[in-house]
């Protein structure tokens, strides 16, 4: 019985998958002062952690991330060369982070706006969200797209017959 036990607790099927993303492999997006850098998600955003009190951000619509250099706190990116600041973004079901590189106004081309891609995501298993926005909208276009003529009921009521 213990060697049971022993061969379902240290299965490797049953072990939590390990997974390290170094600093070096995230994807780089230039920042700068003076422009907004927004971030668009395939979902709702629920939560950003930006490792750098000189970046500040909110929420415009759910799924849009702005990113703004505070300018008086913009000397605190230049201060160092290797100053590094993540940001990690989690939605409902994906983790993406980036590594966003400050480039003084004026000197380097700076997106205004990204998009999310597949391959900078990780996928997650957060607590109390069973299915993301956007499986349970293609699960309702699914069951719209099936829909049968048949009525599923039939009722009659004071001599009106409907369905």
């Amino acid at each position: 019985m213990l060697l049971l036990l022993t061969f379902f607790f240290f299965d490797p099927a049953h072990a939590q998958q390990r997974f390290e993303r170094p600093l070096r492999s995230l994807p780089q997006v230039a920042i700068s002062t003076g422009v907004s850098l927004h971030i668009v998600s395939p979902e709702p955003i629920q939560k950003v952690d930006v490792s750098s009190q000189a970046i500040s951000g909110d929420l415009l619509e759910k799924n849009v991330l702005r990113l703004i250099v505070i300018p008086d706190s913009a000397y605190l990116l230049l201060r160092q060369a290797s100053s590094t600041v993540v940001v990690s973004i989690i939605g409902e079901s994906y983790i993406a982070q980036y590594n966003l590189c400050f480039v003084p106004a004026g000197l380097g081309e700076v997106p205004a706006l990204i998009n999310i891609q597949p391959e900078h995501c990780q996928s997650l298993d957060v607590a109390g969200i069973g299915l993301s926005t956007l499986i349970m909208k293609s699960k309702a276009l699914e069951m719209l797209a099936k829909q049968s003529s048949q009525p599923i009921r039939k009722a009659k009521a004071m001599g009106w017959k409907r369905g």
